[in-house]
């Protein structure tokens, strides 16, 4: 049902179900004015490629707007991704599981032969915030040059021995470097810890993240050795990953 507000179009979300109530603009108490123009940016050059925008406000859905897919088609969100990871590390910690300000080389004994004093001080909290330390060049290069270190990572067959590889240049702690191949790292420390390869991961992805939260539509990819790419890789519908948004507003409760 589209509603006329000065010269702009607001389209209220179809209820479809699938876990969201729907809300006017004027229920939520939000400017309709500012929800239609947005609607009519979707139709512009510079959003050419968008293929979803969602607002909710309360835990209701009031904009619901596919310009490049449809509601039902899972998306990737590549880097956004890492924001999972650091949802189960969470999820890990609330265990008991002292995994923070644990030595990384101490969960991944098979890379004992890289590990060197300048290494030993490196722990999972300095994966999570990406001041590990190591040499790497993620930011710098585009992503299509072959010599981006996380193409390079994925091009040895192996990332994690590419990763810890790597000379330290900096204290570990100290300087902020952004890396997709630490964060792999840690979800592969993770599915040691859970148990049971792919399947293993999966079902704890399943069961202690998507499922509570109501993302039925979500699909984690996993590399060669089972190790889910927590860096970059889930695919969901728009609506399911606005509901990891809502998790987030709810301080992590569901």
């Amino acid at each position: 049902e589209l509603f006329a507000v000065g010269t702009c179009l607001y389209r209220e979300p179809a209820q479809l179900g699938d876990g969201w109530d729907v809300a006017s603009v004027w229920e939520v108490g939000l400017d309709p004015a500012t929800i239609c123009d947005v609607c009519d940016s979707l139709s512009t050059e510079e959003f050419r490629f968008l293929n979803s925008v969602l607002v909710a406000r309360n835990g209701k859905l009031v904009l619901d707007e596919y310009p490049g897919l449809g509601p039902w088609r899972k998306q990737e969100i590549a880097s956004i991704t890492k924001s999972f990871t650091s949802a189960l590390v969470g999820i890990a910690v609330e265990d008991t599981l002292e995994i923070l300000d644990a030595p990384v080389f101490d969960f991944l004994p098979e890379y004992a032969h890289l590990r060197d004093p300048a290494k030993d001080g490196i722990l999972i909290r300095h994966f999570l915030t990406m001041t590990a330390g190591f040499q790497w060049n993620e930011s710098d290069v585009p992503y299509t040059d072959p010599t981006n270190d996380i193409n390079q990572g994925w091009m040895s067959g192996d990332m994690i021995g590419y990763v810890l590889g790597k000379p330290v240049v900096d204290e570990p702690g100290t300087v902020w470097n952004y890396s997709s191949g630490t964060t792999n790292i840690i979800t592969r420390i993770l599915g040691d810890i859970v148990g049971g390869g792919r399947e293993g991961m999966e079902a704890f992805l399943r069961g202690r993240l998507f499922e509570p939260t109501g993302m039925t539509s979500a699909i984690p990819k996993f590399d060669q050795v089972g190790t889910w790419v927590g860096s970059s890789y889930v695919y969901a519908t728009a609506r399911d990953f606005a509901k990891f948004g809502e998790l987030y507003r709810h301080d992590g409760v569901t």
